[in-house]
């Protein structure tokens, strides 16, 4: 059996967040790896929302990323992680260059993601079958269950 050192959980916050995260858990238990969460920010300036208004001279970039932090920081503690290392990052590309890069620079040997199609042929140009084709390290993909018969 492959043992693993540093897992990677890349999340979305999307509905599949908690499964994979659980699974994420287990493995880097089972291995007694670190793990750490990673948010990737898609920034487009046109892509800010509606009524999304920083605080006075703030960068609205750095304000996305303290949200995101903040995010990451509760799921740790809802999984029992409180010292899980939590990395959220802004990129103009795709989210899958910046976990592949995460992944390569970082040394990082499992990465754990969620997917929510029903089947893996449903999520391919996702952001998960891009890092399964591209990464240099094993990929495990969890589905979210609750969506499916």
């Amino acid at each position: 059996m492959e043992s693993y050192s540093y897992i990677l959980a890349p999340v979305d916050f999307s509905p599949v967040t908690h499964p994979l995260l659980e699974r994420a858990l287990r493995e880097s238990e089972l291995h007694s790896a670190r793990l750490a969460l990673l948010h990737v920010i898609e920034f487009y300036p046109e892509d800010v929302p509606p009524g999304f208004v920083p605080p006075e001279n703030a960068d609205p970039i750095q304000v996305y990323l303290r949200r995101a932090r903040d995010r990451l920081t509760d799921l740790a503690h809802e999984i029992g992680l409180p010292e899980v290392e939590r990395v959220a990052l802004t990129y103009t590309g795709s989210a899958y260059h910046e976990i592949i890069r995460f992944a390569k620079n970082n040394g990082v040997d499992l990465i754990v993601m969620g997917y929510a199609g029903r089947w893996i042929s449903d999520a391919l140009g996702s952001t998960a079958m891009a890092v399964t084709r591209h990464s240099q390290c094993d990929v495990l993909l969890v589905r979210n269950t609750a969506t499916h018969f």
